[in-house]
């Protein structure tokens, strides 16, 4: 059999090289003021407190999941998850990333929340919250081999307060390829960079949603939520796998120029 037909059959049967996006959410798609919940897929996980609203953002262009919208006058916590195409694979790294603001003016934002996994529940789960304390925080459930983690801004030097009344970036990283998972934030003005590393453990196949978290409690208490916008979800297979289809295909250009060499002769 030809190098060519060999290596044809063989480049086809390696998985396609370069990132691929499986959900991404901008609030867009819906008429503004509206609950989120019964949306575009989203899902109440069952508190029912109608928290969770899309309204035209004050401080992230454009529409947003604002967090500080009082609706009603009940008090409470609401959980919003969309599930994802499949659960995660060991064989691919999994990055999420989101636009968020918190705001400082009182009641300042806290415990606004973005993860990927079962964070109501307390399941598997892991991701970037908002508290006056603590800042933007990076947490996770049942994921490290090392147990439940939490790191927040002040482990870089930075205060809590370097977190509100600016537009932030955040993500999370969970690379089993290499065996860890951490969180990235960009802030700006330099305030920018990576968690620490956290070994990976096998539970990351368990996670196969993206929840939001949302508190607001009762009108004139010290507590309201955040800003969340643009989040995205994408997978890159592993760089062997890339490495290996980028190989076949320049075999393949080698064969050919062999060939031709032959026909030239």
């Amino acid at each position: 059999m030809r190098l060519s037909v060999l290596l044809a059959a063989f480049s086809l049967a390696l998985p396609l090289s370069g990132t691929t996006t499986i959900f991404s959410e901008n609030f867009e798609s819906y008429s503004a003021p509206v609950m989120l919940a019964g949306q575009g897929g989203w899902v109440d996980e069952g508190t029912g407190y109608g928290r969770a609203y899309v309204r035209i953002g004050s401080h992230l262009a454009s529409q947003v999941l604002d967090g500080r919208y009082q609706n009603t006058p009940y008090g409470g916590i609401d959980f919003v998850i969309q599930s994802l195409p499949h659960a995660l694979f060991p064989s691919l790294v999994t990055a999420l990333s989101f636009d968020a603001y918190a705001v400082s003016d009182a009641p300042p934002s806290t415990n606004t929340g973005v993860y990927l996994g079962d964070i109501r529940h307390a399941g598997v789960a892991v991701g970037w919250a908002i508290d006056p304390s603590l800042g933007w925080y990076f947490a996770s459930y049942s994921l490290g081999t090392g147990g439940n983690t939490m790191w927040n801004l002040t482990g870089a030097g930075y205060l809590a307060s370097d977190s509100y009344d600016r537009a932030a970036h955040l993500g999370i990283v969970l690379d089993p390829l290499s065996g860890f998972f951490y969180g990235t934030y960009d802030l700006g003005s330099g305030v920018a960079g990576q968690t620490p590393h956290y070994g990976l453990s096998s539970n990351l196949s368990m996670i196969d949603r993206v929840s939001l978290v949302v508190d607001l409690q009762y009108p004139g208490e010290p507590r309201l939520g955040a800003e969340l916008d643009n989040i995205f979800v994408s997978e890159t297979p592993e760089p062997g796998s890339i490495w290996l289809t980028g190989t076949a295909a320049a075999l393949l250009g080698l064969g050919a120029r062999r060939r031709w060499r032959r026909r030239t002769e």
